[in-house]
């Protein structure tokens, strides 16, 4: 929409001054509206019809919600609010065409009347180009500290004035700068730059910065520079140019900073090192190398002092043997001091480094305030040393140290360095020291070989002898004259010296030293063994040029070894045989003799143990008691097992304790010194006595057994005779009840009568049968006796099965009637099947009779019973109990099978259940002993017992005994 379609132009002359003001609110070009308090705009210019999209018409029926951001429009009454208060108001917001465009706006209002109510008049400029140069500045700005912020060198921007306008990360790790010195005149780098480090050359005194500002460009310059993030200062070389604005005026300096200590460090180093190895190289002596050595690793490094350090004779010390210092600096002290000092190894910092074998350095005071120079080194204003070793072939031969105000830890790259100049001082020192070595070792050598008692003798490549000792030419009776220049043909028989011969070839081929005992023929023909070292000769550049041996008689070692040898086979050919563990254990504790017998005991092999201590063997509850003993005896001889036989625990090697028998004794050792000599060993004889112990276990079980079956019998006994008088005093009572009762029914039918003839004694008699219950006894006595009856009769059959399983007389098989065997056992167990409510099912075979000791087979019964009801009573449901008790022939056998629904056997137990002890019942419940009789008893009848278990799903006990049993049986 165009404005001319909105109003015309007036002719500015026609126009009276209420005109003049509709013309000017018609013809600006920015947007004016005017709305009342509630925001229905009233009024609106042809320039805010035309950006918003609407007609006059249109825009009168809108509010400026309509026309506002929804973000905006919400704080329409805030700013309403505040521009009444002061009666004009600006702000900037962004309003929303008809088509749904945003645009920001600077608004400005304006409180007026219109027609008497109070308005707003309200002046929006459209500022999209001022937002968007804003955004594109703000992105601008982000990528120019985003490039500046990465950026490898270092950016320093300062105006005329010396202002730092803009420092990056880099410029300010490289000149000490933080965010607080940006803006100010007074930054560190600027005054830095104003007092320049020593070590930083200006031409003509021009400060880079100085230079830049005055509109000169400032070339790679080099500066040196300290502060407090670097106190050891760092290189930087800078380039840079003046700043000009739009009009090519200057405004400030631009600096470009890299920092380039690393190359300027492997520079100095690298220089150092060439002059080091130009002085070594020069000098005939280090004597006279060391001095101009330490300068060029003084000046080069900018070290202050240096000092050369080598092992004094005797090797016991360090003593200084040159030094260095930077001329003009006050520190002739710290340097006689370290020329007068001598440092054992660890005493100080070259004593440290000896000791140690490796570089160390102190940065402060406290770090070597024990060193012997500490108090010389403060007043000469040397804070820092380092020190590092010169070795060769891995010893270390010397130190050179290094001293200054402020020493910094060393890097990779010195150390590197420093390595390899203490390897090129250790390659002079360790050739002058080979050369005195060279020169006193032949005087040494030729006295040694003559005063040794060994035969020594040399060889060239075709075994001529070149050198014997004294000693040596005694044994072969010859002068060495007549020697030299023979070989083994011409000295020793020919298969003999054959072997010489190979010896040597052998020796000069391998390189290999030969260290034998062999037989040799002296001149008078005798034998004797000797003990022979052959090891090659070699020259300068290693190669083999001959033999060197020597040898000497060990007839009587051989003699005694031999002898030593076949009693020690005797001996382990007597530990391997016998049936008991031997172990043997030095002073130490540590086992030094495993037998087979032993490996059996404690299973494990004797690799395992042989070297290891003997808490091995032991449990650990009684290792700590053990070394306590082991000790106690070891100080004082005195022994509470040493010499006797004793019963203690041990450990085989899965962990299972078990009793053993142990024999203890003392072997070898000085008879004087007992138990304090070295060669001092403890024999100890084991006897596992599981399976002892196990027969015990049962035999004392069966003796438990057989006192409770005589206590039984007697019991029994002793019961009968009551049970008798009971029985017969029953049989009479039932006798004179029938009587009784024969009585009570005569008065019972009389009862009429007798009211009449007697009232009172009638109804005396009426009240004492109604207090009685006469009607009751009448029908239930003869029923109370009959059970009385029943009772004893149960009591009589449990003594008469008591006694039957108690029987004590010598077992001998007979023919037994087997359900006979299990009704014994079912009316001792009537009362506790009865209260669990368990059902018993019996299956018997029609011919159930076989051999056997009938006390024996009840027993095994009664225990197979017992453990079927306490299953189920361990069952955690409450299901209804089933025993079954099947008697079945099959072919040779008689199977009696006891099966119960109860809580089952876990798997991993099922093969341990006869074992002695063995139980899966809580304490106090059962003694597992149970099984393992039952188990011995039926195998002892020629039969096998077998079970069948699952969880939760019941137990099944197979019982297999022979139909004709073996005549030897049991």
């Amino acid at each position: 929409m165009k404005r001319a379609d909105v109003v015309a132009d007036p002719n500015p002359a026609d126009l009276a001054p209420e005109g003049w003001a509709q013309a000017l609110f018609d013809g600006i070009d920015d947007a004016v509206f005017v709305h009342d308090l509630q925001g229905r705009i009233l009024r609106a210019n042809p320039a805010a019809c035309q950006r918003l999209g609407y007609t006059r018409e249109e825009m009168l029926h809108l509010t400026t919600r309509d026309i506002d951001d929804p973000e905006f429009a919400a704080g329409f009454g805030d700013r309403l609010r505040n521009q009444l208060a002061q009666g004009q108001a600006r702000f900037e917001g962004r309003h929303r065409t008809k088509d749904g465009a945003l645009i920001p706006v600077d608004i400005n209002t304006s409180a007026i009347v219109i027609d008497g109510k109070p308005a707003v008049l309200a002046v929006m400029r459209d500022i999209t180009h001022h937002k968007r140069a804003e955004e594109a500045l703000r992105k601008q700005t982000e990528l120019l500290q985003s490039i500046l912020a990465n950026m490898a060198d270092g950016v320093l921007v300062a105006d005329q004035a010396g202002r730092l306008l803009v420092s990056n990360p880099e410029a300010g790790r490289l000149f000490g700068l933080g965010a607080e010195d940006v803006g100010s005149t007074d930054w560190p780098w600027h005054f830095g730059l104003s007092l320049p480090d020593t070590m930083t050359p200006f031409p003509g005194g021009t400060l880079p910065l100085a230079q830049a500002t005055r509109g000169e460009p400032v070339g790679e310059v080099e500066l040196f520079v300290r502060h407090a993030g670097a106190p050891q200062g760092c290189w930087v070389s800078v380039t840079g140019g003046p700043l000009r604005d739009a009009r090519g005026e200057i405004k400030g300096g631009v600096l470009v900073c890299r920092d380039i200590s690393g190359r300027m460090h492997a520079e100095r180093r690298q220089a150092a090192q060439y002059a080091v190895t130009r002085v070594l190289a020069e000098a005939d002596t280090l004597e006279d190398a060391a001095p101009a050595m330490l300068r060029a690793i003084g000046e080069g490094l900018g070290w202050q002092v240096c000092g050369l350090w080598t092992v004094a004779p005797g090797g016991q010390e360090l003593r200084c043997v040159a030094a260095w210092h930077r001329p003009g600096l006050p520190v002739e002290e710290f340097v006689e001091a370290s020329l007068r000092l001598t440092c054992p190894r660890g005493v100080g910092l070259p004593g440290k480094v000896w000791a140690e074998g490796k570089e160390a350095w102190v940065c402060d005071e406290a770090a070597y305030a024990h060193y012997p120079r500490y108090p010389a080194a403060l007043r000469c204003g040397l804070h820092g040393g380092f020190a590092f070793p010169v070795k060769s072939g891995g010893e270390t031969l010397g130190v050179i140290e290094a001293f200054g105000g402020d020493l910094e830890r060393p890097d990779e790259g010195l150390l590197s360095m420093m390595a390899a100049l203490g390897s090129q001082v250790g390659q002079v020192l360790e050739r002058h020291r080979i050369e005195r070595a060279l020169r006193e070792s032949e005087a040494f050598y030729h006295s040694l070989v003559e005063s040794l008692p060994q035969n020594i003798f040399r060889k060239d490549l075709q075994g001529r002898v070149t050198f014997g000792n004294q000693r040596y030419c005694a044994t072969l009776r010859r002068p060495l004259e007549d020697l030299i220049g023979k070989t083994d043909f011409d000295l020793f028989p020919a298969d003999l010296a054959a072997k010489y011969r190979e010896d040597d070839r052998r020796v000069q081929e391998s390189g290999a030293t030969l260290d034998v005992v062999e037989e040799h023929v002296l001149p008078g023909g005798r034998k004797i063994y000797v003990q022979v070292i052959k090891t090659p000769i070699c020259d300068g550049q290693g190669l083999v040029i001959g033999t060197q041996g020597m040898f000497w008689d060990v007839t009587e070692r051989k003699r005694a070894e031999e002898a030593l040898a076949g009693s020690e086979r005797r001996y382990r050919q007597l530990t391997e045989a016998t049936l008991d563990g031997i172990v043997v254990a030095d002073r130490s504790g540590r086992v030094t003799l495993f037998n087979p017998a032993a490996e059996r005991i404690f299973a494990c092999r004797a690799g395992e143990v042989v070297g290891q201590p003997l808490e091995v063997l032991i449990p650990p509850q009684y290792a700590e008691g053990h070394a306590q003993g082991f000790e106690r005896y070891l100080q004082t001889g005195l022994a509470r097992i040493v010499g006797r036989t004793v019963e203690l625990e041990g450990q085989r090697k899965d962990g299972t304790i078990f009793p053993l028998e142990l024999a203890l004794s003392v072997i070898g050792g000085d008879p004087e010194r007992g138990c304090e000599g070295p060669d001092v060993q403890f024999l100890g004889a084991v006897r596992d006595l599981t399976e002892r112990n196990r027969i015990r276990a049962v035999l004392v079980q069966q003796e438990k057994l057989a006192s409770i079956g005589l206590l039984s019998a007697g019991v029994a006994h002793e019961i009968n005779n009551p049970l008798a008088f009971v029985a017969n005093n029953l049989a009479v009572l039932e006798r004179d009840n029938k009587g009784l009762l024969a009585l009570l029914e005569l008065y019972h039918d009389n009862a009429g009568p007798l009211a009449r003839a007697d009232p009172d004694v009638a109804a005396r008699a009426a009240a004492l049968a109604e207090e009685i219950d006469l009607d009751y006894i009448r029908g239930n006595l003869p029923r109370l006796l009959n059970r009385t009856r029943d009772g004893v009769d149960r009591v009589t059959r449990i003594v008469q099965s008591l006694r039957g399983l108690a029987r004590t007389d010598s077992p001998r098989k007979q023919e037994t009637h087997l359900p006979d065997l299990v009704d014994n056992t079912l009316e001792i167990m009537r009362g506790r099947l009865r209260r669990r409510g368990i059902e018993v099912e019996l299956d018997y075979d029609p011919l159930p009779r076989v051999s056997c000791v009938s006390t024996q087979i009840g027993q095994v019964l009664l225990n197979l019973m017992v453990n079927a009801v306490q299953a189920i009573e361990a069952c955690p449901l409450a299901v209804p109990g089933r025993v079954g008790v099947r008697i079945l022939r099959q072919e040779k056998e008689m199977l009696i099978e006891v099966s119960d629904n109860g809580c089952g056997i876990e798997e991993e137990y099922v093969s341990r259940l006869f074992d002695p002890f063995f139980t899966t019942k809580d304490v106090g419940e059962g003694t597992g002993l149970g099984l393992s009789i039952s188990h011995n008893i039926v195998t002892g009848h020629g039969g096998r017992i077998e079970v069948k278990s699952r969880p939760s799903e019941g137990s099944t006990f197979r019982v297999f005994l022979p139909l004709h049993p073996l005549r030897d049986a049991p």
